[in-house]
């Protein structure tokens, strides 16, 4: 049964996003789809900067860098802010 609970993480991971975290710049189309089925310590190379990481930390950053987005778009500027 360990094979149809790998098979459905690597289905639920699919379309989470991937960000290299080092230069945390988003995956390449060819990233992305050499990495969207990859599990927990399997190994990812940035095309961008050459670094490799697993898997997971790519999806950590994207999972963040989606949250970061999300609350720029619901902050309001301040009125007369210096910052």
């Amino acid at each position: 049964m360990n094979w149809l609970r790998d098979i459905v993480l690597r289905w639920g991971a699919r379309k989470l996003s991937l960000t290299c975290p080092h230069c945390r710049h988003p995956a390449s189309l060819l990233a992305f789809k050499r990495g969207r089925f990859m599990l927990g310590d399997e190994k990812l190379c940035c095309e961008r900067c050459g670094e490799t990481s697993a898997v997971t930390l790519w999806r950590f950053e994207g999972l963040s860098c989606q949250s970061d987005r999300a609350e720029m778009r619901t902050h309001k500027p301040l009125v007369n802010s210096r910052c």
